[in-house]
């Protein structure tokens, strides 16, 4: 089972996963179309705030971007039911 999943942690033992997190999507759940307009957000934003001074906000539009990367990179593992209703 593959998951994007967004912040927290994960800890595995011999026949067990725990999974703490703040969301979590399998591949069917993953509107591929809002990840790459996402994706393509967060890029605009970093090229307008390298060089800046606003450090919090660079940072912001990262998590963002590696946030669209997770789950488009999920997102490969989708149905092909799930592929035809995107």
């Amino acid at each position: 089972q593959h998951l994007a999943v967004n912040g927290g942690f994960l800890e595995v033992s011999d026949d067990k996963i725990i999974i703490v997190t703040e969301t979590a999507e399998t591949p069917d759940e993953i509107d591929v179309e809002r990840a790459k307009k996402s994706l393509a957000d967060a890029e605009r934003k970093i090229a307008e705030l390298k060089g800046g001074d606003k450090a919090e906000t660079l940072s912001q539009a990262i998590a963002q971007q590696r946030r669209a990367e997770t789950r488009l990179a999920v997102a490969k593992f989708a149905t092909p039911a799930a592929l035809k209703k995107g």
